[in-house]
């Protein structure tokens, strides 16, 4: 993307530049009924556009539409959450009015293009301009002083609406390659369930004998040490989440039990290169094959995943799994008749 020369801008406060007002702050008074006008809040604000899919009303008497009252090229700034995070109104819904967790900067005519304040703000919020250490409070906040007294450097008309031009085809054009990155993720994650359908429920398939699952293999449940047990955690035994089966190979855990948590709380002793299964109620099935992370290195799986044994697996490692993984409900319905393919 072609870059514009900074050179020697002159600088301004935003209070030179532009007319600033705090939203109205919402009360019970306001939400009576009697003049309810649609508002926007801080949800509403995103980076360079807005979400209008959930507006709120409230009153607004005669004399304050003037004051709260949108217009075309209106730049709205939130005062928290995000602080500095801005879109440029441009009408979308009029009457359109604000509260007061906004900010509304209406630029001076011929000094400042709203798009260029708007992305001198990401700027700012990007680099952390609005969120430094000495004006931080217990809650990040980008108070109406502090924009007010911000200066900022003002080259020509002509120079910010150049930058404009740039900063927007060059965001148009990584929109459209993340888009299109997802997409080939989208089409990725369909093929290998293509692939795996292919193989298992074509018409040949049909025809296999079926097993009952308990006949195949040795089913289990995991169990949660109780966290409130410091010694339990931080040893030397790998943990087996459900985060961690995501339909691939489990390398690594993120928690580790001790011996003690083992000892005392029954933890199964299980081998690498068994297969898991999570099973949750309205959750989707996702499975892992544990391979240990070291030869020979004792792993447990965390419970809300379902360890399947096969019967000539070797039992000579250790392996720790949490209580939510419900390996009762499948293992009930395989002796009840259940059939794998």
């Amino acid at each position: 993307m072609t870059k514009v020369a900074v050179g020697d801008w002159p600088s301004a406060t935003l209070e030179q530049i532009c007319d600033i007002q705090l939203g109205k702050m919402l009360s019970p008074k306001s939400r009576i009924g009697l003049r309810p006008r649609p508002y926007l809040r801080n949800a509403n604000v995103l980076w360079n556009r807005f979400d209008l899919s959930s507006m709120l009303e409230m009153d607004f008497a005669e004399e304050e539409e003037e004051k709260f009252g949108l217009r075309d090229g209106d730049v709205l700034v939130c005062e928290g959450g995000e602080p500095g995070r801005a879109a440029v109104w441009v009408n979308q819904i009029a009457p359109c009015f604000y509260q007061k967790a906004l900010l509304r900067l209406r630029p001076h005519d011929r000094v400042v293009d709203p798009y260029f304040m708007m992305f001198r703000l990401w700027l700012g919020a990007t680099t952390g301009e609005f969120t430094s250490d000495h004006a931080k409070t217990t809650i990040a906040h980008l108070p109406e002083v502090r924009l007010r007294a911000l200066r900022i450097g003002v080259p020509s008309m002509a120079v910010q609406k150049q930058i404009v031009r740039l900063l927007t085809d060059g965001m148009a054009q990584a929109d459209r390659a993340r888009a299109a990155a997802e997409e080939q993720i989208s089409l990725a994650s369909c093929l290998a369930q293509a692939l795996i359908s292919e193989q298992f429920e074509s018409a040949a398939v049909k025809g296999w004998p079926r097993r009952r699952l308990g006949s195949l293999a040795e089913t289990c449940s995991g169990l949660t040490p109780n966290r409130g047990r410091p010694d339990y955690f931080g040893g030397q035994i790998p943990w087996v989440k459900t985060g961690e089966l995501l339909d691939g190979t489990i390398f690594n855990t993120d928690e580790f039990v001790t011996e003690v948590a083992v000892r005392e709380c029954g933890l199964r002793v299980l081998p690498p290169g068994l297969f898991w299964l999570r099973c949750m109620v309205r959750a989707r099935r996702e499975v892992g094959l544990v391979f240990s992370v070291a030869p020979r290195q004792q792993i447990r799986p965390a419970s809300q995943c379902f360890q399947i044994q096969s019967s000539s697996t070797p039992r000579s490692c250790s392996c720790g799994f949490d209580t939510n993984i419900r390996s009762f409900e499948i293992s009930r319905r395989a002796e009840a008749g259940a059939s794998l393919i």
